[in-house]
């Protein structure tokens, strides 16, 4: 019985679906789906409720914001695992990794001379040519520079991050059941 009214209820879908007069603007989605014959156990109602649903499902979408530069799929696509789905226009988030690297650049190389000048007035505290103060200025000023240079690494890493994400990667093969884009 329940076959029959999957089966009924199938042909009255089939039958909407071609009495469009339009074609269908992409193609249909494939779903696959496993009957099973139900037995009522004794003094049970006769009316069997039950929900199909996909193994796997992601809604995929950037991490980053951009400009669309590309969709490779539509509706009922299959994709393999790894797959480009979409892309964003990459050259925004290359220009800011390459102002990262820079800036990244430039605060290693005031760490590193203020790394010098510590080592300097070091030397000088210990031949009696420094003050106290002034080792502690050049400390002080070692130590900010060493944060500039972390902040700016982080920087770079950050940027490293919006240019990899500005591709969606297929998570697991499957097929695409709908696409919206903005």
């Amino acid at each position: 019985m329940m076959r029959s009214l999957l089966a009924a209820t199938g042909l009255v879908a089939v039958c909407l679906l071609t009495a469009c007069d339009r074609p269908p603007r992409h193609r249909p989605v494939e779903r696959s789906v496993v009957l099973a014959d139900v037995t009522p156990a004794p003094n049970a109602m006769s009316s069997v409720l039950g929900q199909v649903r996909q193994a796997q499902r992601a809604t995929l979408g950037f991490d980053v914001a951009g400009r669309l530069a590309s969709v490779a799929v539509h509706p009922g696509d299959r994709f393999a695992q790894g797959q480009v789905l979409a892309t964003l226009d990459p050259v925004p988030a290359r220009l800011r990794l390459a102002q990262a690297r820079s800036e990244a650049l430039a605060a290693r190389g005031e760490w590193l001379d203020q790394v010098e000048q510590l080592r300097q007035q070091t030397a000088l505290f210990h031949d009696g040519s420094a003050s106290q103060s002034a080792l502690t200025r050049a400390r002080a000023a070692e130590q900010a520079a060493r944060g500039k240079a972390a902040a700016a690494d982080a920087s770079v890493e950050l940027a490293q991050r919006d240019v990899d994400h500005s591709r969606i990667l297929a998570p697991f093969p499957g097929t695409v059941v709908t696409r919206m884009v903005e």
